[in-house]
């Protein structure tokens, strides 16, 4: 079982093991673009996550009732998609540093002493702007000016800088980052999602990923606020420990269903859908198909947080589903899934 460690616990042979598995993966060959040295396997990730947004219905939400959430985003999806995204990105940062011990730290963003900011590690803040909009990042191992050159090569436009930019609280709507009042709001929330199913349908999924992993993106600013927001290496450490929040919301809620809908969502938001991850263009991206009710207990996928309970005996959720799903509406519970052909 490998462990995913709070970024304060991390020795610096931990640090230093992150960071080099990371600029070897940008060296390595892309899958997505094989014959084309410019791009590294590192990009592929990038370009997968700027795809997966790029799909998004471009209309108004608001007045087009087919609006359609796109593959990882502002759907039931948002936290199966990620947690298979972050595992592969994983499994790859070891077979490209040969390390099987290697993991994605996880950013707890409630904690000062958590801040992944250093030179030693993901780098600072952004150089100050005379309008106080992003600035490039000058120092640690993902400065362009560095001696890694740490260069953007998918970006949302042609015209967006080729290196890193960050501008801590520098908007107007995110001076800080969320608190521990704010994550245990979130976390009090008895129902995963509800219909109709996308965008902000009250649920967990919305309360997580709306104020809390939005605000984290635009208070880091800059890079982060794009599409292609992989492109900093802080976007792992956020996204890990939004996994880390959806693990503790389930043991909070053992009696609740980790995740809804089975049925009426957009595609791949549906528990027994496919995750999307590729289509007619993007067909390579090496990551292996799975369904959603694959993804719902880390700790089949492999891997803890060390900040799970040791003494943690969570229920191993069966892969032949054999029980009728009941809905209380007024509840929102759920007693069980449902069976492949209770669905089609």
């Amino acid at each position: 079982m490998q462990i995913r460690k709070n970024v304060k616990n991390l020795s610096d042979a931990d640090r230093e093991k992150f960071v080099n598995a990371i600029l070897k993966l940008k060296k390595a060959p892309s899958l997505l673009h094989p014959n084309d040295s410019t791009y590294g396997r590192y990009d592929d990730y990038v370009e997968m996550h700027m795809h997966a947004m790029m799909v998004m219905s471009p209309s108004d939400p608001a007045d087009d009732p087919d609006w359609y959430p796109g593959w990882a985003h502002n759907g039931p999806a948002f936290l199966p998609w990620h947690r298979i995204y972050l595992l592969q990105f994983e499994k790859d940062l070891r077979s490209i540093s040969k390390d099987n011990s290697l993991t994605i730290p996880y950013w707890d963003w409630t904690d000062n002493d958590s801040s992944p900011f250093s030179e030693n590690f993901i780098g600072t803040n952004g150089e100050e702007t005379s309008n106080n909009s992003p600035g490039k990042v000058m120092d640690g191992p993902f400065a362009y000016d560095g001696p890694n050159h740490w260069t953007l090569v998918i970006k949302d436009s042609p015209q967006d800088p080729n290196h890193l930019t960050r501008g801590f609280g520098r908007r107007t709507d995110a001076r800080r980052l969320p608190t521990p009042v704010q994550v245990d709001r979130a976390m009090q929330i008895s129902i995963y999602d509800s219909p109709v199913w996308k965008l902000g349908s009250p649920g967990f999924r919305t309360a997580i990923e709306v104020p809390l992993h939005n605000l984290v993106h635009r208070w880091v600013n800059g890079t982060m606020m794009n599409m292609t927001s992989p492109n900093d290496p802080v976007f792992w450490l956020h996204h890990a420990n939004i996994d880390r929040l959806w693990g503790d919301w389930q043991r909070l809620h053992p009696t609740v269903c980790p995740f809804l809908p089975s049925k009426y969502a957009p595609e791949g938001h549906n528990l027994y859908d496919m995750l999307i991850f590729s289509d007619s263009v993007h067909n390579h991206t090496g990551i292996k198909t799975t369904r959603v009710v694959n993804t719902l207990n880390h700790d089949l996928l492999g891997y803890r947080y060390d900040s799970d309970p040791k003494e943690e005996t969570m229920e191993i959720l069966e892969k032949e589903v054999k029980i009728r799903e009941k809905v209380e509406p007024a509840k929102h519970k759920l007693s069980a899934f449902p069976t492949m052909d209770e669905i089609t």
